[in-house]
């Protein structure tokens, strides 16, 4: 089991002995990972509406989009569409293909920025898993704890999901 699952049911405490409930997990997964790499890595698409396909000789119309930006989007563009339907919807949208090394995606420059972001999650909970490299689980039970205090009143909690509870639902 994950050490996530494990605390958010009470079954492991802090230290991983069993007992400890009310455990607060977040869930950090970051929006538009892909395409806020390249525009570090590229300043000049900032702002810019962006498509970020997987190949840039992909047959049938295409590669398709991996990640798309939030102005990409508010053109109508979505994550899975291929070059040719991006381009039909709007020649305006930028599309960065993925660095390929030996016919297969270059990760290291993504590797390197999830590294930087995981590293201050890390910093900031007392228990940290990272899912993938743009999702992580911190345990944040202890600044919550020291910040405002618990228990937690689920009902001012309307959009957040809480394991085992039913206010907000």
């Amino acid at each position: 089991k994950q050490w996530y699952q494990r605390r958010v049911r009470g079954e492991m405490s802090r230290d991983g002995e069993s007992g400890e409930e009310g455990s607060l997990v977040a869930l950090i997964d970051m929006d538009c990972f892909y395409v806020q790499v390249f525009v570090r890595s590229q300043p000049e698409l900032k702002g810019k509406p962006i498509a970020v396909l997987q190949y840039s000789n992909a047959i049938d119309g295409g590669s398709s989009a991996i990640a798309v930006s939030y102005e990409a989007r508010a053109l109508g563009v979505k994550r899975g569409m291929r070059k040719k339907e991006i381009k039909e919807i709007s020649g305006e949208v930028v599309c960065v293909v993925m660095p390929n090394h030996r016919d297969k995606a270059d990760l290291s420059m993504f590797r390197s920025a999830s590294s930087e972001v995981m590293a201050i999650l890390a910093e900031h909970a007392t228990i940290f898993e990272r899912a993938s490299i743009d999702e992580a689980y911190i345990d944040i039970t202890a600044n919550v704890k020291k910040m405002i205090g618990l228990p937690i009143n689920k009902d001012k909690l309307w959009r957040t999901y809480i394991a085992g509870s039913t206010a907000g639902t």
